[in-house]
């Protein structure tokens, strides 16, 4: 098959191939682009792989670093743009079931693409567009299928993060699990628990943003893979619910929002979340926010929302109505996050008066927080504008008694 490369990325790589070439070396480009460029998905990075070893890649280019110089990879600074070049090579055992235990190099790309994954991945393309398939990638590509290089068992004990990668790439691609390759997830899914938990939440956080999520998570519940899941007794019943009445996720923060939530979790259980997942305190903090939001819309679903109300529950009011409109039939106040887009703050921080003015006109007291709170409370209902002058003479006239002057 004969391909154009016409993006970008491949064009300014090119000449980088073309360098190594002119060395007497093989160089191709190599894993998720090649997929990607067949399936007409967008491109965000390259992958080069040469049958020189990385210190021939080394006297070739003259800037270079070191970036996993034990396992052939050598990056090489060209021109604007840096560039990870890794030689062609054979893997021994995984004892770690992660990383292979010795790594020999090879100058047969045939040999390197058959430590790969899937067949899919296991695809070179040539600096002039020509597909280099050993194992049928193309083949399963139009089958819209997954499936192992080689024996699955194997390349499961070799890292069991693929049975992850295998249902992610079902989410994001919309495609099966072939026979054999299924039959070995289901015999090998416990030692996901052999995988860190940071490499797993990476593949969970993509698999549920994938668009064929549903039919991923139903998979790994019918396979025993969801039962490797950190902390799945708290939202087995949420995973069963969303394979029947799936929701449009924009973010992580939407997916565990949405998981906890059915599963009638308050935002005080997000901790654990956060632990067994070790996720950032950003991502978590969005998390409490957005499940709050949602409760709180959830117990007033006919009621629209004042400017107060809509006030307390702040920027997470977008997020948490994009889901309430798809999870509570009764849901109104579908403008809910338009109107809070058009308040006059969204803050105590917006208010144009702050404790430096007050200072000026009232000394240091308790105070402060009271007419803070009854400008804020006055600028959201449009009592009063948000303006510095306007704010100040009311201030002036309604808390006179405690002037300077």
């Amino acid at each position: 098959m004969q391909v154009k490369l016409t993006h970008e990325l491949f064009q300014e790589a090119i000449p980088v191939i073309e360098q190594i070439e002119q060395a007497g070396f093989e160089a191709y480009f190599v894993g998720g682009s090649v997929r990607d460029i067949i399936l007409d998905r967008p491109i965000h990075d390259i992958d080069i792989a040469t049958s020189a070893t990385p210190e021939e890649i080394k006297s070739i280019f003259s800037r270079t670093i070191d970036v996993g110089i034990d396992h052939g990879t050598v990056m090489v600074l060209f021109e604007k743009a840096s560039y990870e070049i890794t030689t062609y090579r054979s893997e021994g055992t995984y004892s770690d079931h992660r990383r292979p235990d010795q790594v020999e190099f090879v100058r047969d790309l045939k040999e390197d693409l058959l430590r790969r994954d899937f067949t899919m991945n296991a695809l070179a393309l040539s600096r002039t567009g020509q597909i280099i398939d050993y194992y049928d990638g193309q083949g399963d590509i139009k089958r819209q299928q997954i499936a192992c290089v080689g024996n699955p068992y194997e390349r499961f004990n070799e890292d069991a993060l693929r049975i992850m990668r295998a249902l992610r790439f079902m989410a994001q691609l919309n495609f099966t699990i072939s026979h054999a390759t299924l039959e070995a997830i289901r015999a090998l899914n416990e030692q996901l628990k052999l995988i860190s938990i940071e490499r797993m939440t990476i593949e969970w956080h993509k698999l549920c943003l994938g668009k064929a999520y549903p039919q991923a998570i139903r998979l790994m519940l019918s396979s025993g893979v969801a039962e490797q899941l950190p902390a799945i007794d708290y939202f087995r019943k949420s995973l069963h619910i969303l394979t029947e009445h799936p929701i449009q996720w924009r973010d992580e923060a939407d997916v565990w929002t949405t998981v906890l939530f059915l599963s009638n979790h308050s935002s005080d259980m997000v901790h654990h979340i956060q632990t067994a997942y070790k996720l950032s305190n950003q991502l978590t903090q969005q998390i409490k926010q957005r499940l709050l939001a949602l409760n709180q819309l959830n117990t007033r679903l006919d009621k629209k929302w004042s400017n107060k109300e809509l006030y307390e529950l702040n920027v997470n009011i977008e997020s948490a109505a994009h889901l309430a409109a798809q999870l509570f039939e009764d849901f109104k106040d579908d403008d809910a996050s338009l109107r809070y887009n058009t308040l006059p703050i969204h803050s105590k921080r917006d208010i144009v008066v702050t404790g430096k003015e007050l200072k000026q006109l009232i000394p240091p007291s308790s105070i402060y927080s009271v007419i803070l709170n009854d400008i804020e409370e006055k600028i959201l209902n449009h009592h009063l504008q948000n303006e510095q002058n306007e704010l100040l003479d009311y201030i002036q006239f309604n808390y006179k008694d405690y002037l300077c002057f």
